[in-house]
């Protein structure tokens, strides 16, 4: 049984008590540097025909940079839209057997 597994049950308890959870050691250190890297370089690469000032911004687009849907177009970005651990995590967080994506939101 991995540690996940062991600490699942207390993490299930608290998402549904509190409506939101923090899950230790989901991605490896590695991935959390690779995948980082990858949403930076992907949002960096989206937003960079943007030369409008702050003042010429929707008070929305003032407050972040907003890209979805970054799998579509940054292969480096799509394992960790489609990561199973991920959906694993997320399903039994839910209670349910599986979940589907509606999109992946880098702010």
């Amino acid at each position: 049984m991995t540690a996940l597994a062991t600490r699942m049950p207390q993490l299930v308890e608290d998402f549904r008590r509190d409506g939101f959870v923090v899950v230790p050691d989901l991605l490896t250190p590695d991935e959390l540097t690779r995948y980082g890297t990858a949403v930076d370089a992907a949002v960096a690469r989206r937003s960079a025909h943007d030369r409008r000032g702050l003042a010429d911004k929707s008070r929305y687009e003032q407050s972040f940079v907003q890209c979805q849907n970054l799998w579509e177009d940054s292969p480096d970005v799509r394992p960790l839209t489609f990561h199973p651990r991920l959906g694993e995590a997320a399903a039994r967080l839910l209670g349910v057997e599986g979940v589907r994506l509606w999109h992946d939101q880098a702010l």
